[in-house]
C-alpha cells in the first residue's frame, strides 16, 4: 500500500514567514461579497439589458430636448445644445436591494469630454437616487445622490360628464383635449387616463376610482400649471409631491480613496461596476476592469458607516443605464453603452405574506370579457412605487358544459365606452390593484391561453408565465365560451408584494 504521507508536504502554516496566500479578500473583486463574505453563491440576475436590436420594451427613454437611440450595437443618449436639456436610457425595470445581501452593478460606458455646467452618469439610477460614475462638468469621478422626487399629482372627477363632450386638461403648463362620454365619474377617470397616456410624454397616467393620478418620469418635470375645465364635469388636482431634482455629492479621480491613479480613457468603452450593502449606512465599493488582466479593480469606497443619521438612499431600488444633463452649457453631450445589468449576490426570496382575490363574471359569451384584472399601482402612500409584484397561482372554473377560454391579456384595452373602473385591494398596505368590471377586451397582449370545462378547475402556477410586475404594469385575466350559451367564469389569483 502506498504511503500517502509527502516526505515535504505543501506548507500551508500562515504563520510561516512566506505563507501561500490565503487572503482571499484581498485577491479578486469577486471573491467577497459586499459584506466581505466568502462569495460562492451564484449571482442573481435581476436585470440585463443590451443594444443589440435597438430600443425595445425592457428600456425606458426620458427626455426633455435630447434624444435617445442605438449605434453600432450601443445605447446613445444626446442633450442636444439646449441649455436645460436632459436625456436618459435606463432599464424599464428596477432591482429592489434585499437586507443583508449585496446589490451588484455592472455596465459599459463612453463618455464624452466633460463641459461646464453639465453632467453625465452612468450606473444605478433613479430620480430619486444614483450611484455611479461620471462627469461633473470637466472632472471625472464617482456620484452619490440622494433626496429627489418625481412630481406626482392626482386629478379627482367629482360631477361626470351629461353628455359626449371634450375636456381641457392641462399638465405641467400644456393643454390637451380629451373626449369623454356620459357616465360615472369612474368612466370619466378612466377615458382621461387612458387618452393622456397616448398624449402626454414625460408621465405616466392611470386611474382608480374616480381619481387619475399623473406620475413624472424626470424629477425636472412639475414647475407647470395643472387645470381642468369641461362643458359639464367638474373636477380638480392636487400637487400629492413636487419634482425635486436629487443632491448630488462627487468625488473627483484625483480624490478617489483605494486607487487614484488608475489609468483610464473615458472617451473609450469602460466597464464598469458598484458593489453596494446598504442596510442604510452601509459602504459603497467603485470598481473599473484592468485593461490587461480584465480583473476588475477597486478604486473607490463611500465609507458611509459611522458617518450620519440618514441612510445613504431613501429607497434602494435601481434601474440601471445612462444619463446626461445640461445645465447652463448649450454643448450637446453624449453617453454610450453596450450593455448593463444588475444582480441580488445569493438567492431572492419573496418573503412577504401572499394575498389572493377571488371574482365569478356571469353571463360571459363568446367575446372575450374580462373576468378580474390586476395591477402594480404607481404611487404608493404619496410616493413613486418601485417595488415589484410577483403572481404566484391562478385557478380557473366555469359553468359552461362545452369548453371555455380562459386568456391572460397584458396592458388590456377597452372600446371607448368600456371602463376598467380600478380600485386598492388595500389602500394603505398593498400595490396591487383590481378591476372587476364585465367588459370586452379588444386590445393588449395575449401571453397565454387555457382550455377549461366544468368537469373540474384548473390550477396554474403563474411564476411560470409571468415574470415580476413592475408598477403601472397590468394584466386581465379574460374568459369566453367556444360556442352556444353563455356561462359563469370564475377565476382566483394569488400573488405576493415586494414591499
Amino acid at each position: 500500500m502506498a504511503n500517502n504521507v509527502l516526505p515535504d508536504p505543501l506548507n500551508v502554516n500562515i504563520a510561516s514567514p512566506d505563507p501561500l496566500n490565503t487572503n482571499i479578500v484581498n485577491q479578486s473583486a469577486f471573491s467577497t461579497t459586499a459584506f466581505g463574505e466568502l462569495s460562492v453563491a451564484q449571482n442573481k440576475p435581476l436585470i440585463q439589458i443590451t443594444a443589440q436590436y435597438g430600443l425595445l420594451e425592457d428600456v425606458l427613454t426620458p427626455a426633455i430636448g435630447g434624444t435617445t437611440t442605438t449605434v453600432d450595437s450601443k445605447f446613445s443618449l444626446s442633450t442636444g445644445v439646449g441649455a436645460s436639456n436632459v436625456a436618459a436610457i435606463v432599464s424599464s425595470r428596477e432591482a429592489q436591494y434585499k437586507a443583508g445581501q449585496g446589490l451588484l452593478a455592472r455596465f459599459t460606458a463612453i463618455f464624452t469630454d466633460g463641459v461646464s455646467d453639465s453632467t453625465q452618469q452612468a450606473g444605478l439610477i433613479t430620480s430619486e437616487s444614483i450611484f455611479g460614475f461620471g462627469y461633473n462638468g470637466a472632472d471625472f469621478g464617482i456620484v452619490h445622490a440622494r433626496g429627489g422626487e418625481l412630481e406626482c399629482q392626482e386629478l379627482t372627477i367629482t360631477t361626470s360628464a351629461a353628455g359626449a363632450e371634450n375636456a381641457t386638461v392641462t399638465v405641467d403648463g400644456i393643454p390637451y383635449l380629451v373626449a369623454i362620454s356620459s357616465g360615472t365619474v369612474q368612466d370619466n377617470a378612466y377615458e382621461i387616463a387612458t387618452s393622456l397616456s397616448t398624449l402626454v410624454p414625460g408621465y405616466i397616467f392611470t386611474s382608480n376610482n374616480d381619481v387619475i393620478t399623473a406620475l413624472a418620469q424626470l424629477p425636472d418635470f412639475g414647475a407647470g400649471a395643472f387645470a381642468f375645465t369641461s362643458g359639464s364635469a367638474i373636477g380638480a388636482w392636487i400637487e400629492i409631491q413636487s419634482g425635486t431634482l436629487p443632491v448630488e455629492t462627487w468625488v473627483n479621480k484625483s480624490d478617489w480613496n483605494v486607487n487614484p491613479d488608475v489609468v483610464i480613457n473615458t472617451a473609450l468603452g469602460n466597464v464598469y461596476q458598484v458593489q453596494m450593502q446598504y442596510l442604510g449606512f452601509g459602504g459603497i465599493r467603485f470598481y473599473i476592469e484592468n485593461q490587461q488582466t480584465a480583473a476588475f479593480e477597486l478604486v473607490h469606497v463611500i465609507q458611509y458607516a459611522n458617518t450620519d443619521t440618514i441612510p445613504s438612499v431613501s429607497n434602494p431600488i435601481f434601474r440601471v443605464g445612462w444619463a446626461a444633463r445640461n445645465s447652463g452649457n448649450t454643448s450637446d453631450i453624449t453617453v454610450q453603452g453596450a450593455s448593463a445589468a444588475v444582480f441580488i449576490e445569493g438567492i431572492v426570496a419573496f418573503d412577504g405574506l401572499p394575498r389572493g382575490l377571488c371574482q365569478t363574471q356571469l353571463s360571459v359569451t363568446t367575446i372575450r370579457t374580462n373576468v378580474i384584472a390586476l395591477r402594480n399601482r404607481i404611487t404608493f402612500n404619496s410616493t413613486a412605487n418601485r417595488a415589484e409584484i410577483v403572481p404566484i397561482l391562478l385557478s380557473l372554473a366555469t359553468d359552461s358544459s362545452k369548453t371555455a377560454f380562459f386568456e391572460i391579456v397584458a396592458n388590456p384595452e377597452t372600446l371607448f365606452g368600456d371602463t376598467l373602473d380600478w380600485n386598492y385591494v388595500d389602500s394603505t398596505k398593498s400595490l396591487m390593484e383590481f378591476a372587476d368590471d364585465n367588459v370586452f377586451i379588444t386590445g393588449g397582449d395575449v401571453i397565454a391561453c387555457f382550455s377549461v370545462r366544468n368537469t373540474g378547475s384548473l390550477l396554474v402556477d403563474m411564476q411560470k408565465i409571468l415574470e415580476a410586475q413592475r408598477p403601472g404594469a397590468a394584466f386581465s385575466i379574460t374568459a369566453r365560451v367556444s360556442s352556444g350559451s353563455s356561462a359563469d367564469m370564475d377565476a382566483s389569483p394569488v400573488w405576493r408584494e415586494d414591499l
